[in-house]
């Protein structure tokens, strides 16, 4: 595993995902105030944001996508980053308090949670966010209006806190539906078996398997077969076997009807984020999926 990463693959199978919250504005009668300062996303060259323990970088030139700035080959969601720029463009429309007190009373001088763009122009702005106020979100200000005291969104924090791996664009499945499929096969430890279909109908060995409820189970299974996150991106070497992919639990390999080709490897399933450990063909990303599926290859009765 790459050295950078701020996220190790035991933590990721110990801990659980915080989200939601929501925002307050403050009192309304402000005291004049120096201006709200302006964000512009289509100007937005870089981000840097942390909540006091993560810290992550985006970059981007213009006409180009989003990257991570530590690993520009890993697969980014943009929009994620976008979403948290548009998040941080509501701070210019909150009230800021009237007669504040001095920036340090709310903790912002010396804050470990901030947030900083630069854009393409050369400007620069960052925000820091002090200590929870009551009610919910966090005291904030900026470079530019440092004694322009605010309250953000409690969201815009959990937006900051966001794991790496919480951005990650995840691989959309192809149609799984019975009529998209021509064969597939299970495989759980030295067992093996090839189902294949026709006109939409499950057969084994010529005979018309539709009925059998761990047939339909399966078919239900593929057909809503989705990727729920990334777990690991460039595992290190041992990762697999941690996560119960070598040797695996169960495999599933689908062949549909255009010829095309789907490998499911399904390793341990991890309550603690909710779902069993994945990988796709010979990609040796980990991924979380939910749902039925894994559950079904695990338990695949051969010949039932």
């Amino acid at each position: 595993m790459r050295t950078h990463r701020h996220i190790l693959l035991p933590a990721l199978l110990l801990a659980a995902l915080l989200l939601g919250g929501c925002g307050q504005k403050a009192p309304e009668k402000p005291a004049p105030e120096e201006d709200a300062p302006t964000v512009t996303v289509a100007q937005s060259t870089s981000l840097v944001c942390s909540d006091g323990t993560i810290t992550l970088r985006f970059s981007r030139t213009e006409g180009e996508d989003w990257r991570w700035t530590d690993d520009p080959s890993f697969p980014l969601d943009g929009a994620c980053v976008d979403e948290l720029i548009e998040a941080t463009r509501t701070l210019e429309g909150l009230t800021p308090i009237a007669a504040p007190e001095a920036p340090e009373v709310y903790e912002l001088v010396g804050a470990k949670r901030y947030l900083t763009l630069s854009n393409s122009d050369g400007t620069e702005m960052t925000y820091h966010f002090g200590k929870q106020a009551e009610g919910g979100g966090y005291y904030c200000n900026s470079t530019a209006a440092e004694t322009r005291i605010c309250v953000a969104p409690e969201q815009l924090l959990t937006l900051i806190g966001r794991s790496i791996y919480d951005m990650a664009k995840l691989p959309v499945m192809p149609d799984l539906s019975a009529e998209q499929l021509r064969s597939v096969t299970v495989t759980r430890k030295d067992s093996s078996e090839t189902l294949t279909l026709s006109h939409g109908k499950w057969m084994r060995d010529g005979a018309d398997v539709s009925g059998q409820e761990q047939v339909q189970a399966l078919a239900s299974g593929l057909e809503a077969l989705a990727i729920s996150r990334c777990v690991d991106y460039a595992p290190a070497d041992g990762a697999a076997v941690v996560c119960g992919l070598e040797p695996p639990a169960a495999r599933v390999e689908v062949e549909l009807q255009d010829k095309s080709h789907l490998t499911l490897t399904v390793g341990i399933n991890s309550p603690s984020i909710g779902g069993y450990l994945v990988t796709l063909n010979d990609d040796t990303t980990i991924y979380l999926v939910t749902g039925t599926l894994p559950a079904v290859l695990t338990g695949w009765t051969f010949g039932g």
